[in-house]
């Protein structure tokens, strides 16, 4: 006959977390910073692990600048570093696809120079 679990295992076995081992239980990433980081990053295209992560880090500040109860001395701080990273984003956008340079692999493949 198996052993029924005792009162006090029952409730240990309730506090267990649903989670893994080296997870924690809050979310990594609010919905809102899920969705402004894909609306900015459809607008960018393409980005690499720096971009990538200027991206992050402008939308982490617009969540922090968004949240309540934060200063108005903090918000025009967050708003105003985010914009700064967001434009040096864009302007290298701007600056790669106005670039008249044939990539490496253009030249490897033997496509005539602009």
């Amino acid at each position: 006959m198996p052993s029924s679990p005792t009162g006090l295992s029952k409730q240990l076995s309730n506090l267990l977390p649903p989670y893994k081992p080296g997870e924690s239980g809050r979310q990594r990433r609010s919905k809102r910073y899920v969705e402004l980081y894909g609306k900015f990053a459809a607008e960018l295209g393409k980005l690499n692990a720096i971009d990538a992560a200027l991206l992050s880090q402008a939308v982490n500040l617009m969540c922090r600048a968004e949240r309540p109860g934060t200063a108005a001395n903090d918000v025009v701080r967050c708003l105003n570093t985010s914009r700064r990273i967001l434009g040096g984003l864009r302007a290298t956008r701007v600056a790669v696809e106005a670039s008249s340079q044939p990539t490496l692999a253009d030249i490897l493949r033997g496509a005539p120079a602009v």
